[in-house]
């Protein structure tokens, strides 16, 4: 599939102008908002369309009909927590839409930049094979990213050496 990777640079004031509105809505949003922990996020019965539609004629019943709302049942807290979801909810859908774009896009940047990281590499460790000023000392510095890391060729050779392959050592032993 190709994709779409010329991206248009983004103006340092138009980055700086955007992070200081988001830190104006988080400062906004700060007295009004929680963080909840992986264990507490786990535990909460969670919401979909169908049930906040369940919810919103619940809250609509307890108003018209509050005969039936229990004693132990705080009424203001139930209003108050379904004013805020309904308020709140199209504020997360565009910061989803909104973090969504610029994952794709800082993906897309990423991959491009890293793909013309490899390119320039390959072509130093080749100016390295071939003795070309000032290449060896490049090569070494960027060579470190790949470090650990064995190439298809060493593992060819491992594999030519002693004619078996790792999954197949593990089922000799096995047996």
């Amino acid at each position: 599939m190709k994709l779409k990777s010329k991206i248009e640079t983004v103006p340092q004031s138009v980055i700086d102008e955007v992070a200081q509105k988001i830190s104006e809505v988080q400062q906004l949003l700060t007295p009004y908002v929680i963080t909840l922990s992986d264990e507490e996020r786990r535990s909460l019965i969670k919401t979909s369309d169908k049930t906040i539609s369940f919810v919103t004629k619940s809250n609509e019943y307890s108003k018209s009909n509050p005969e039936f709302i229990p004693n132990f049942m705080e009424v203001d807290q139930f209003n108050s927590n379904l004013d805020n979801y309904t308020s709140l909810l199209p504020v997360m859908k565009l910061a989803n839409q909104l973090c969504g774009n610029l994952n794709d896009t800082t993906l897309m940047n990423g991959s491009d930049a890293f793909s013309a990281s490899l390119q320039y590499y390959n072509f130093v460790k080749q100016a390295d094979k071939n003795n070309v000023t000032n290449a060896k000392e490049i090569y070494a510095d960027l060579s470190v990213r790949f470090t650990g890391r064995k190439t298809k060729k060493k593992e060819a050779a491992k594999l030519k050496d002693d004619g078996t392959h790792k999954s197949e050592t593990t089922e000799l032993k096995a047996a």
